[in-house]
């Protein structure tokens, strides 16, 4: 029996990821970006894995060591895989142009990803914009920055960095979202509904369309600890539904709403529920502790503690803690 489950995990080669174990042994390894698994390796009996060429992120291991008598397992420090020079976007102070509302939610975006200071405006503005003072152009400005600006007119002149509001456009915009999990960009996008910024969001929602073939609206209620099995590829959720704790959806499902008798505005999920690959969730209500089993088609409420399966779906147990590993936090 092993008491401590001891291994390290380090960098190689800038992109790569190695995990040592101290004894050999039957283990499994799971590789998290940004808390998301993006890659398993199933049992077998080894004392090290490599996970290679990483695009850059935040990483996280997750060692599981199996005997005949216990699984345990131990999760590594984050690990940053970082480019060491510039690749599409070469700036990273950046001044915005003269206010507008475009360049309100843009700069909300970007400001906890890039540097930037001040706005465009004239001596007499004393107003601040998004939080930023004004400066006047051009004495003011330090060396290396670029001004972001939705102007189309500005696109050859070299103090600027044209934002031009399309997906495929090649941009400091659409490169910063190009980096983030469907689950984030449903974050952020929530973050700037909720604040005004229903354009910024809308945007959002767009480029997660458009690029990982996943719907989640801004106006969707997500709980913490929210997960999507491979990125959410071909899953939509309801825009009016609310989603609890602790929930895990796999890919290709739907969550949808056909209203009915219901007083509900749209779908509900409870908390510590997973929803397993190819699902149909029409029923309005999913409850708590609830595992919704592989191409279900649920058209009814779902109650507390249970697991469904068929088409359409029916409780097949309510012994719940036998499913308790689809339900891990």
């Amino acid at each position: 029996m092993m008491d401590n489950l001891n291994f390290t995990t380090k960098i190689k080669n800038f992109f790569d990821i190695v995990t040592d174990v101290k004894i050999t042994g039957l283990y499994a390894f799971y590789l998290y970006k940004n808390n998301e698994i993006i890659k398993r390796v199933p049992y077998k009996e080894c004392h090290s894995y490599e996970f290679k060429n990483l695009q850059p992120g935040n990483y996280t291991v997750k060692v599981f060591y199996k005997t005949d008598e216990e699984i345990i397992s131990k999760t590594s420090k984050v690990l940053y895989v970082r480019n060491k020079s510039a690749t599409t976007i070469r700036h990273t102070n950046f001044i915005l142009d003269k206010p507008n509302f475009d360049l309100l939610w843009i700069s909300t975006i970007l400001k906890d990803a890039y540097n930037i200071e001040h706005y465009l405006g004239d001596k007499s503005d004393n107003d601040t914009f998004n939080d930023l003072d004004s400066i006047s152009f051009p004495s003011a400005i330090k060396a290396g920055s670029k001004i972001l600006t939705c102007d189309s007119s500005k696109i050859h002149d070299n103090d600027y960095h044209y934002i031009s509001l399309s997906q495929s456009s090649d941009n400091v915009l659409n490169e910063y979202l190009s980096r983030k999990s469907v689950v984030q960009l449903q974050q952020l996008s929530r973050r700037l509904y909720l604040v005004g910024l229903e354009k910024g969001a809308h945007y959002i929602w767009i480029n997660m369309r458009r690029n990982s073939s996943c719907s989640i609206s801004y106006k969707t209620i997500v709980g913490q600890n929210f997960r999507l099995g491979l990125g959410g590829i071909g899953t939509i959720i309801h825009p009016n539904a609310t989603i609890g704790d602790n929930v895990k959806i796999a890919q290709h499902v739907t969550i949808g709403f056909s209203g009915g008798n219901s007083t509900l505005e749209g779908p509900v999920i409870g908390n510590n529920v997973y929803i397993a690959p190819g699902a149909l969730c029409l029923g309005g209500k999913i409850g708590s502790n609830v595992v919704v089993a592989a191409n279900a088609v649920v058209l009814d409420e779902i109650p507390d503690n249970c697991v469904v399966a068929g088409v359409p779906a029916k409780v097949i147990s309510t012994n719940i803690d036998k499913y308790k590993n689809f339900l891990k936090k």
